[in-house]
């Protein structure tokens, strides 16, 4: 059997949904008897790197949201 996969390295459901694959193929036993191919899914096409720019700030930007700074209080 073949199965196709479309998943985005950086997403967490994508992971989730990977472990729960692993996890079903290895209670069927069915690891060795089926091939798994693994496909390139961007979930942002249209997402522009700026350089500089950290994690935070780009996701703040893109869920209009402000940055949450810690505070030593």
């Amino acid at each position: 059997m073949k199965i196709d996969v479309w998943s985005d390295i950086a997403c967490p459901f994508c992971y989730i949904g990977k472990r729960h694959l692993e996890q079903a193929l290895a209670k069927t036993n069915l690891k060795d008897e089926v091939e798994v191919i693994w496909h390139s899914y961007l979930l942002d096409s249209g997402f522009e790197y700026t350089e500089g720019q950290t994690l935070t700030q780009v996701l703040a930007e893109k869920k209009l949201v402000s940055r949450l700074r810690p505070t030593n209080e």
